[in-house]
């Protein structure tokens, strides 16, 4: 057997808000962790770039306060289009931030709470070995054998090629707009269609971030910035003619894993995914990242498969309760002319239109119930 070059109380893999939320949590409780990410940061990253109630209320959480980051512009409005209807709604609490801004604030919070990062790094889990699991790292040219109590798989998406009726993918883009094309500072733009839907947001230094899902079949005869245009078009709103430069997602699916290994866990949208039409992605990866710190060392001293597996069932049905409102509001949005009736009944009557918005989560992140172990046998 391969003896461990290094040994760690928590091994995260992957570097997006749910690992460094994660890695950030546990330094700060003491453990001693490794973070490894495969690419280089900062990174461009498909995303939409606003941060709900729940976002805030985490990254509060973890002392960053999300206006301090280049570009950040509080959002307190959204409109929607939907064809010719229209509707605006205040928001309680928003933030439209560049991704790659907040995850380099992520990361150095994390260095700086005593995790060790390694980015531009691989990770391959092996087998188990006493109170632990063996890592082979590949960093710096160098493969690596390192152990943990536990590894936390923050990795994302699974790769897929899947495809089929009704399957998006993402692009998104960044880049200054000239003339009136995009939203006002503080406000965010939703246009859904036939062909998908689109928000748009400005930051502080005049950029304007386009964040689309689009039906992935549509991209076999189109380019994205086609697409995007034809989107506003439905609206009547003017075209951006951004034909270039587009960044681009694999085919988007709800997926849950099915595979549970021993001393393994899966956070953020390793653990299960569901398109955020709402926005609130960032903040249901935070608040995954700061709740498993409360069991990952636990785990990591004690393991037990059978409390393990409850938990991340727990997770999962946690998970699927807050995206209940974004999981409606994205099925609206693939029904053009429902959606249309829904918002002239908003327009019409401004207070049936608060759900449509992210609300201020009930407790804290990390807090007691679903987020914790107790109880979970």
């Amino acid at each position: 057997m391969t003896k461990a070059e290094r040994c760690f109380d928590v091994l995260i893999v992957g570097g997006g808000p749910a690992g460094a939320a994660a890695a950030i949590a546990l330094a700060r409780r003491g453990a001693e962790v490794l973070l490894v990410e495969r690419r280089a940061f900062p990174r461009s990253k498909v995303c939409g770039g606003c941060l709900g109630p729940r976002a805030i209320a985490c990254l509060n959480q973890l002392d960053i306060d999300p206006l301090l980051l280049a570009g950040a512009a509080r959002l307190d409005r959204v409109r929607i289009a939907v064809r010719q209807a229209r509707a605006e709604l205040p928001l309680p609490a928003g933030v439209a931030v560049d991704r790659a801004a907040l995850d380099m604030e992520l990361l150095g919070t994390a260095r700086a709470a005593g995790a060790e990062i390694w980015t531009e790094a691989r990770a391959w889990v092996d087998g188990v070995v006493d109170d632990g699991r063996r890592v082979r790292v590949e960093h710096r040219a160098k493969l690596l054998t390192v152990a943990a109590g536990l590894v936390l798989l923050a990795t994302g998406l699974p790769p897929t090629s899947a495809m089929g009726p009704g399957v998006r993918v993402g692009l998104s883009q960044t880049r200054r707009a000239l003339g009136s094309s995009g939203p006002a500072e503080g406000e965010v733009q939703m246009v859904a269609g036939t062909g998908g839907y689109l928000g748009m947001v400005r930051y502080a230094d005049g950029r304007l971030n386009v964040a689309a899902s689009i039906r992935a079949a549509s991209l076999r005869g189109a380019r994205p910035g086609e697409l995007v245009d034809e989107l506003l078009s439905e609206t009547g709103m003017p075209a951006l003619s951004w034909r270039e430069g587009w960044k681009g997602t694999p085919p988007l699916r709800t997926w849950s894993p099915v595979e549970f290994e021993d001393r393994v866990l899966p956070i953020g949208d390793a653990a299960g995914f569901w398109e955020p039409f709402t926005g609130e992605g960032i903040g249901w990866s935070l608040e995954a990242g700061i709740g498993v710190a409360s069991v990952a060392l636990e785990f990591g001293e004690d393991w037990d498969r059978r409390r393990a597996a409850a938990w991340l069932r727990a997770q999962r049905a946690r998970t699927r309760r807050l995206q209940r409102r974004s999981r409606t509001v994205a099925a609206l949005s693939s029904h053009p002319r429902m959606a249309g009736l829904v918002l002239t009944v908003v327009r019409r009557l401004p207070a049936t239109g608060r759900w449509l918005v992210p609300a201020t989560p009930a407790r804290p992140a990390g807090g007691k119930g679903p987020a914790s172990a107790q109880g979970a046998a």
